[in-house]
């Protein structure tokens, strides 16, 4: 695992502008992404969301253009940069939702609205997939997660930030 530590700290120097390194810097592995999503906070420079791409896996070659379609459509974080080895997201720290919260009439229309953006999705710039298949690649979460699953791109659904 240090490996991928590394991977995620040279990911950030060729990737997010103006990086510069610091001694207070920590890598932390996501769940749910089969080891490839990491935040990365550092005192110089803020705390990120880090994808490492495997090129042997069809659905990588996929994600950064997929990804870049859910930021368009209000649906995730802006990309900071993104090369063929990472991608690199902002980050925002809010707690996870409590499913009875969507029992709220307010919430479950904001609820709504946001399913209809992620099945209201173009398809994917130059990768030629199909309206379902990006659909089918993005995935409600909640901000606070930022974790890309085994299908595709988290999307961010914002609803009541705390702690």
């Amino acid at each position: 695992m240090q490996e991928r530590f590394t991977e995620v700290a040279h990911a950030a120097r060729r990737l997010v502008p103006g990086w510069r390194d610091c001694l207070a810097t920590d890598v932390l592995p996501l769940d749910g992404a089969s080891g490839c999503a990491f935040r990365l906070r550092s005192v110089a420079n803020g705390t990120y969301f880090v994808r490492l791409l495997r090129s042997s896996v069809s659905r990588d070659s996929r994600l950064v253009g997929v990804t870049r379609t859910a930021v368009a459509a209000g649906l995730t974080l802006a990309v900071i940069g993104a090369d063929d080895e990472a991608m690199v997201q902002e980050w925002i720290e809010v707690r996870a939702p409590d499913p009875q919260e969507f029992r709220e009439p307010a919430q479950a229309r904001r609820l709504g609205e946001f399913i209809a953006k992620v099945h209201a999705l173009p398809d994917a710039p130059i990768t030629g997939e199909t309206r379902a298949a990006a659909k089918a690649a993005a995935t409600i979460y909640y901000t606070a997660s930022l974790t890309h699953t085994s299908v595709g791109v988290s999307v961010a659904f914002e609803g009541t930030q705390g702690s």
